[in-house]
């Protein structure tokens, strides 16, 4: 398949379908989506991301906060 231009990124569209078909086929919640968020926010100040400065990871703070505002507007 051709290679798609996300943004900068070059992807191969191939591989996203390939991926979707290692992916689990369960119902997908707000309370999943939470954990998730709220994981990636924790792991932020680990030393998982200790190559990003402070700037990059206040940012990244923020915007997981934008998501966090955007799941509860919903109720499920």
């Amino acid at each position: 398949m051709r290679d798609m231009i996300v943004g900068s990124q070059e992807v191969n569209s191939s591989k996203i379908g390939n991926r979707s078909k290692e992916m689990p086929r369960g119902a997908l919640t707000k309370e999943i989506i939470l954990a998730k968020v709220l994981k990636l926010k924790y792991d932020l100040y680990s030393e998982k991301y200790s190559k990003f400065s402070d700037n990059e990871k206040a940012s990244a703070n923020e915007m997981l906060d934008s998501v966090l505002d955007i799941l509860n507007e919903y109720r499920y």
